[in-house]
Parts: C-alpha cells; sequence; structure tokens
C-alpha cells in the first residue's frame, strides 16, 4: 500500500461553507445509563434496528458462506448479534474501547447462546490491525467512527483498515451518520420513532454533531489507501455508507450464503423499507 498521504493536524481549521463546526464526542461511552440506553436501541423495534437490517443485508451480500468478520467500535455488539443471528454461518469478532460495552455484550452473548460465534475483545480502532487475521473475509465499522475526537484519529484508524485491507484483501463496509447543516432535520427524523429512549436521543444528537461529512470522510478514506470504496449517501443526507467487496483475487467461486429471515413487525418493516428507499447503490 502506497504511504498515505499527511492529514489535518487537528479540528480547528474551517468547516466547508454552510456547515456547522463539528463537536467531538467523548470516544468512549462508559456512563451506565448512556450504555444502557443503547444498547436497548437495538432490541425489538428499536431505532437502530432499520440500520441494522440494512447494514446486515449489505454485509451478507458482501460476506462468503463461512466467512469470518471484524467489527471495529462494536458497543455493546448488539449489532453483531443481530447479524449473527442472520448469517449462522458467520464467525465475528468485535473490537470494543468500553468496559462496560463489553461486559453488558458479553452477557447478551452469552443468553443468546452466541458466545462461539461471537467474541467481544477489547481494543482501540485506531490500534487494531493486530486483531486481523491472515485470512478475514470482512471488516466493518458501525456507527463508530464520529466518536474518534479528531480528524487525527480518524486518519489513524482508515489507516489501519486500509492496512488490514491491503493485507487480507477483505472486504470492507463503513456506516455512519452525517453531520448535517441543519439539525433540525435529526429532529425531525428521530421525532418518527417517538419510543425512543430520552438518554438515547441525547446521545444521538451528540453523534450526529460529531458526525464526520461524506467528503471529509471519501478524503481520509482516500489518504489513507482505501481509494476504492465505494460511496453512497441517504436522502436527506442522515447516513452515509462506504464500501467494497473483497478483492478480486479473493473473490472468485464464493459459495452463496444462506440468510435466516427474522419476524418483523408492520412498523418495523415499514421504517426498514423507508430507509432502504433513501439510499442508491448499496451492495
Amino acid at each position: 500500500m502506497p504511504p498515505a498521504e499527511a492529514g489535518p493536524s487537528d479540528d480547528t481549521a474551517q468547516p466547508e461553507e454552510g456547515l456547522r463546526v463539528r463537536v467531538p464526542e467523548p470516544m468512549v461511552m462508559d456512563e451506565p445509563a448512556a450504555v444502557a440506553a443503547f444498547h436497548r436501541a437495538g432490541s425489538d423495534d428499536g431505532p437502530l434496528v432499520p440500520q441494522y437490517e440494512l447494514c446486515a443485508r449489505s454485509m451478507s451480500a458482501l460476506l462468503r458462506a463461512g466467512g469470518s468478520v471484524i467489527d471495529l467500535g462494536s458497543g455493546s455488539g448488539r449489532y453483531l448479534s443481530y447479524l449473527a443471528e442472520r448469517r449462522r454461518d458467520a464467525q465475528i469478532v468485535g473490537v470494543e474501547l468500553s468496559a462496560p460495552m463489553i461486559e453488558l455484550g458479553e452477557r447478551m452473548l452469552a443468553e443468546d447462546g452466541l458466545q462461539d460465534r461471537v467474541r467481544l475483545l477489547h481494543g482501540d480502532m485506531t490500534d487494531c490491525a493486530g486483531f486481523a487475521p491472515a485470512r478475514l473475509d470482512l471488516l466493518s465499522c458501525v456507527l463508530a467512527l464520529h466518536q474518534l475526537p479528531s480528524a487525527v484519529e480518524l486518519d489513524l484508524a482508515l489507516r489501519q483498515i486500509g492496512q488490514i485491507r491491503d493485507a487480507t484483501g477483505c472486504a470492507v463496509w463503513i456506516w455512519d451518520l452525517v453531520r448535517l447543516e441543519d439539525e433540525q432535520v435529526m429532529r425531525a427524523w428521530l421525532s418518527q420513532t417517538p419510543e425512543a429512549d430520552p438518554l438515547f436521543v441525547r446521545d444521538a444528537f451528540a453523534s450526529e454533531a460529531a458526525g464526520w461529512t461524506s467528503s471529509e470522510l471519501i478524503d481520509a478514506a482516500t489518504r489513507a489507501g482505501l481509494a476504492d470504496l465505494r460511496h453512497c449517501a441517504s436522502q436527506p443526507p442522515l447516513l452515509q455508507a462506504h464500501w467494497a467487496p473483497v478483492r478480486e483475487d479473493r473473490g472468485a467461486g464464493l459459495p452463496p450464503a444462506e440468510w435466516h429471515e427474522a419476524p418483523r413487525s408492520s412498523g418495523l418493516r415499514r421504517r426498514v423499507i423507508a430507509l432502504r428507499l433513501g439510499f442508491k447503490g448499496l451492495p
């Protein structure tokens, strides 16, 4: 992989015209009530489930049967449990910096009987290349890059992803919020899920304010040697996806994988469809 270009040293540069200044949030979520609220938001018909569904289907399209996944910034592993229930052939490792998140996730995985296929490891996404096995099929990062304090850490994390992809030829899936020109768009979006926990809503606004614009993330990915990523954002631009399939020398003759559908309420189905219609170009 060619050496990465020098990136910005901090977040003090003026934002693009019309954009709000980025407001970083803590890199580690360890407030017990906030950890619990985030975990609940991914259960049943919670506000995060439509995103989990879209990410799981997209990742499944990139993941061979019996494939291995490393996910960076996994939180409590709620999303990894969601993916594992639908891709029962996959082996998944999550890397997370928050000890309370890992503790909560390990209890959940044991209760769900998934501890043999999903593991949570304590680690930092800015120094994670050592977690990758020689044979890796998919590297993902779902709703985590916005937690990085500055553009320096963003560059570090994406360089780690670039190194892992260069070494293994794995597919890549990155999903995150977009920092908006007007936070009222976020308010309107969250109002569609009135059951959301007030603590989750508070943290969702903080996460949006800490998000990277699509151009910021694309520029950083290019500096990190990930120029082959494909990019798409929702309309309105609330969420962004950046992805690449396995390298050509790894992708030949991949066997089809089996997707296990789970029951969904009619309300959740509508929310999933509405989110999917806002995107074009997903795998």
